[in-house]
């Protein structure tokens, strides 16, 4: 008894996927998100990205193709993801942390001027959107959707703070290091606010881990490289 009803549960499931391909697009992005969830970014990413491009599933998951490469460390992979990403084919409601791993991105390469574009570009976007959604939350009858974008809106906008405070951190820790000369760093130290190098963050915060594991690259390698490009272009040695 429980073969046939075995079997026929199996041949009505095979019969939903062929007649419904979005049911069976729909369970591969479930299977992603558990992978994700569970700390296998880079199976996820597979996952995500052998989806139909035809997929309803296709344009909302790239966000989440992006994060999965992210934390996999495939950087490569995650750049040209990003460069998709973040152009008007993609509706915002559906990237709206992208701006925020490109800053990411470039804040990990050192590439500090791009860093402020990619938080202008943020800015641009975003206002008009914030505006829309807060109109939204008081006319719209799905209260509900308005709410919870709202809060996606929220956490995204936290997490590019908390970018522009990196940003502001590694700015003022460079500009600590290159002294010139007769300058003590004493001297240089006292035209620095005393302000300037608090960070948004707080141990209970959880998705700290999850926007930087490497806030010591802005406090060796970049410093290295920049006292490296400075010499560089004034023919002196830095210290």
């Amino acid at each position: 008894m429980c073969m046939a009803i075995c079997k026929r549960a199996i041949f009505f499931s095979l019969a939903l996927l062929i007649v419904n391909p979005a049911f069976a697009v729909s369970k591969k992005v479930s299977a992603a998100r558990k992978l994700y969830k569970e700390g296998q970014y880079a199976k996820a990413a597979e996952i995500y990205a052998a989806l139909d491009l035809e997929s309803k599933d296709y344009l909302r998951t790239r966000e989440e193709l992006a994060w999965s490469y992210l934390r996999a460390g495939d950087w490569s992979k995650l750049r040209g993801t990003l460069t998709h990403l973040n152009t008007a084919l993609v509706p915002l409601r559906w990237r709206l942390e992208g701006r925020v791993m490109s800053a990411m991105l470039h804040l990990r390469e050192c590439q500090y001027e791009k860093v402020k574009d990619d938080m202008k570009a943020y800015q641009d976007e975003m206002m008009p959107f914030v505006r829309k959604v807060s109109r939204e939350l008081t006319r719209s009858s799905n209260k509900g959707y308005w709410k919870s974008l709202s809060g996606e809106v929220s956490e995204s906008m936290l997490k590019m703070k908390f970018v522009r405070m990196e940003l502001r951190s590694r700015l003022v820790m460079l500009s600590r290091e290159q002294i010139v000369e007769g300058q003590t760093t004493a001297d240089t130290n006292a035209a620095i606010p005393k302000d300037a190098q608090i960070f948004p963050l707080q141990a209970e915060d959880v998705w700290a881990d999850e926007i930087f594991q490497a806030r010591g690259d802005g406090n060796s390698v970049c410093a290295q490289i920049h006292m490296a490009n400075a010499g560089a272009n004034t023919g002196k040695v830095t210290r």
